[in-house]
C-alpha cells in the first residue's frame, strides 16, 4: 500500500508573507518559530497546526474566510513517503 503525502500549494501565502512581514525571516519571528521551521511548513514537509494557521492570519491581516485559499490548495503532484 502506497503511503502519500499530500502537498499544498503556499505560492499566495509566500506573497502575503512578503508583502506583510517583508521576508519569511521576518514572518518566522513572529511566529515564534525557526526561519528553518517555516521553510518546512511552506514546503509542505510539516502540516499547519491549526493554532498555528489562526496566528499567521493575525499576522498577515486575513480573515477565516481566507484560509482555504492560503493554506489548503492542493498541488496536483503527491510526494510518496
Amino acid at each position: 500500500m502506497e503511503n502519500k503525502k499530500t502537498v499544498f500549494n503556499y505560492s499566495k501565502l509566500r506573497e502575503k508573507i512578503k508583502k506583510v512581514c517583508g521576508s519569511q525571516f521576518n514572518f518566522a519571528e513572529q511566529m515564534g518559530w525557526s526561519d528553518r521551521t517555516t521553510t518546512y511548513k511552506l514546503n509542505s514537509v510539516r502540516y499547519w497546526k491549526t493554532n498555528e494557521i489562526l496566528k499567521a492570519i493575525e499576522i498577515l491581516n486575513l480573515t477565516l474566510v481566507d484560509i482555504p485559499e492560503y493554506f489548503f490548495t492542493e498541488v496536483n503532484e503527491h510526494i510518496e513517503n
